[in-house]
């Protein structure tokens, strides 16, 4: 019970550095003369150098120990949050605080699946691996309520929902048992960079991101651009949703058994049904649904991911396919508003159309990878 709480909590701070998602348009307006695309990646940068945590993992994890990695974690993202309060005036430093969240996030990504897989095994796995998911949307949960309603004074506010890092810095120090360095082989001679499987994954897992991100970069745009409410709405409604992600995360072990080998497609098909939704025009109803279908749709494809990765590439060469395909999907959640945007434009531009887009996207990849699960093209 210690572990799976020490490990919880490390997964409740992985996505908290998102909470600027609730207050993107102040963000926007606090460097107005900057490009809006250049301000951004106080937001997107993390994803991006996540990358770099994401590929260092495997090879950190055969020098320290998971516990020490954890830590460590934890540390750059405190260190990150305080610079953002302390230097909210100046872009640079705000990109240079986004880069130690980055790397704080990409070294949780990658050790939480394998603390689990070390941990754990057969069906107390599966479930354990939902209820980490679910901790992922409840550290979302959590920092965007607080954070939308800090938000409201000033944008930057947001960061004080760090102080939730402090304390699971203090559970892991204190619960998450003494581990030796993890014995892997070396991306070179890893079977898994062979293994079509993987590289479906790793494939199918970015364009997901990539389309899914837009729930996070436009819905502070769809509602305040929309005239639809503040940050407070924005923050509300995106924890509200983040609680239902929740909750059906840590239902996983039993939905899994309803969506089986389909469970990739059915993530696609709710984000497209919900943006297709959304993207008929800037409506209440419309975000909200949107938060809906992508709120179960990650609580599905989250741990499906986690556990598809091991599956397909087996016990020994999990550090490094987990590396893989992590590295993918952070680039997918990278570009997603450079390949949303654009996307949105061709349908005339607005608030909606990108998720109009999106929508029609996630369709189209959910006929695809529907497909590629009957042939079991994925294991």
């Amino acid at each position: 019970m210690k572990t799976k709480i020490a490990v919880m909590s490390l997964c409740f701070t992985t996505l908290m550095y998102l909470v600027l998602s609730v207050s993107v348009s102040g963000l926007l307006a606090a460097f107005p003369t900057v490009p809006a695309n250049t301000v951004m990646l106080v937001l997107t940068l993390p994803n991006l150098v996540g990358i770099a945590g994401v590929l260092a993992t495997p090879v950190l994890a055969a020098r320290f120990s998971r516990k020490t990695l954890s830590v460590w974690s934890l540390l750059l993202l405190l260190a990150g949050g305080a610079m953002c309060l302390l230097f909210h005036d100046s872009l640079p430093m705000l990109l240079a605080a986004s880069t130690l969240m980055g790397l704080s996030y990409g070294l949780v990504s990658a050790l939480f699946p394998l603390l689990v897989n070390a941990n754990f095994s057969g069906e107390e796995r599966i479930t354990v691996m939902g209820l980490c998911s679910a901790m992922l949307q409840g550290g979302r949960l959590v920092t965007y309520l607080i954070g939308g309603v800090l938000a409201k004074d000033h944008w930057y506010d947001v960061y004080d929902t760090y102080l939730f890092a402090a304390a699971a810095l203090v559970l892991v120090v204190v619960l998450l048992p003494k581990d030796r360095p993890s014995a892997s082989r070396s991306g070179a001679d890893s079977a898994s960079l062979r293994s079509g499987s993987v590289w479906r994954l790793a494939l199918f897992s970015m364009a997901f991101a990539c389309l899914y991100f837009l729930i996070s970069t436009g819905s502070s745009l769809y509602i305040e651009g929309g005239g639809l409410g503040t940050p407070v709405l924005t923050g509300w409604l995106s924890s509200m949703f983040c609680g239902v992600s929740g909750i059906a995360a840590a239902l996983y072990g039993r939905l899994h058994r309803l969506t089986g080998r389909f469970t990739i497609s059915i993530a696609f098909g709710l984000v497209g049904a919900g943006f297709l939704f959304a993207g008929r025009g800037v409506s209440l109803a419309g975000i909200v649904t949107a938060f809906l279908t992508s709120a179960l749709a990650i609580a599905l494809f989250t741990p499906w991911l986690m556990t598809a990765i091991s599956d397909a590439a087996g016990t020994s060469d999990a550090p490094t396919a987990t590396a893989v395909v992590l590295t993918c999907v952070n680039l997918g959640y990278f570009i997603s508003p450079y390949v949303t945007g654009p996307l949105g434009s061709l349908l005339g531009g607005g608030c909606a159309a990108p998720f109009a887009a999106a929508g029609a996207a996630s369709v189209l990849l959910c006929a695809v990878t529907a497909f590629l699960c009957r042939r079991r093209l994925f294991t």
